[in-house]
């Protein structure tokens, strides 16, 4: 567990051609560009135009990535897997996953990214089924396109008001990417309700007896659907969850150890320090302390 919470935040490692010469890249950021809680939005929107062959590499992405290429071809390999992305074929990659590309041809190529993040992105991805790499194939990408710039423009002005407006966007963005990709892609609707209501209830118990009270469900239905979708149960999942926002608050935020215990729904503050030294190897203030010393 602590390892995903490092990949998280830690900076992955990356490498990359040395011809940067004959690039021109447009991009567009939200804030300074680090990681808010938020339940999504979209981080980074780039427009580049190279004119030379170009590689790069990384061991994993932070964010989810939407590539587009109105112009060129690009290889990507993920997953063990080999892509031409081009034209209406555009690809997706969700965070933590490993990935390359190269130049097919003689550049030039423009390439279209963006960039998403949020505390709640997981967990929309598993909905729209959208959890695992892949090229999707367009009908015409003028809708496309027409997203991309619309969130270009929007992050040109950036208040709290504007941000829901580029939350929504993207949104429509993730739900109009679903729909290319088939009615049945998404996972079963009550599962996704009980797994939404985990991730935003921490203050409430997460255990079958409970799940199934509150959504007139057995519990036994509960534990099936968490143990073929995720193959944890409702009370790890809700563990996880909690880790994980404990550690978007420690980083990103200047609250006490005992306010994020309160936030999270923990008893006291030393229980939550337990559980997070149990799964991280650290306490909450030395996770703190070593996450803000590697961002120096």
């Amino acid at each position: 567990m602590s390892g995903s919470a490092d990949m998280f935040w830690r900076r992955p490692k990356q490498s990359y051609s040395p011809e940067a010469e004959d690039v021109t890249v447009l991009q567009r950021t939200w804030g300074s560009g680090r990681m808010i809680l938020a339940p999504l939005y979209p981080h980074t929107v780039e427009l580049a135009y190279r004119r030379s062959r170009h590689w790069y590499t990384t061991e994993y992405s932070r964010h989810l990535l939407i590539v587009y290429l109105p112009e060129g071809k690009l290889r990507y390999r993920f997953d063990n897997r080999s892509a031409v992305v081009t034209g209406r074929r555009i690809l997706v990659i969700p965070p933590g996953k490993a990935f390359h590309f190269e130049t097919v041809a003689a550049a030039p190529y423009r390439k279209y990214v963006l960039f998403v993040s949020g505390v709640n992105l997981p967990g929309i991805l598993e909905t729209l089924g959208m959890a695992q790499p892949g090229i999707i194939d367009l009908p015409e990408t003028e809708t496309l396109e027409k997203y991309f710039m619309d969130l270009y423009g929007l992050l040109e002005v950036q208040t709290p008001e504007r941000l829901s407006v580029l939350a929504g966007r993207c949104l429509e963005l993730l739900h109009y990417l679903a729909g290319v990709l088939g009615p049945d892609n998404s996972s079963p609707l009550l599962f996704n309700v009980i797994k939404n209501h985990i991730e935003s209830n921490f203050s409430r118990g997460s255990g079958v007896e409970e799940l199934g009270r509150e959504f007139n469900v057995s519990p036994r239905t509960i534990s099936r659907m968490f143990n073929a979708c995720l193959h944890t149960t409702p009370a790890k999942y809700r563990r996880e969850c909690r880790f994980r926002a404990a550690c978007e608050l420690l980083a990103s935020t200047e609250l006490s150890v005992k306010e994020i215990a309160d936030r999270l729904g923990y008893c006291s503050q030393f229980h939550f320090s337990r559980e997070f030294s149990r799964q991280s190897g650290l306490s909450p203030r030395a996770w703190r302390a070593r996450r803000r010393a590697a961002d120096r």
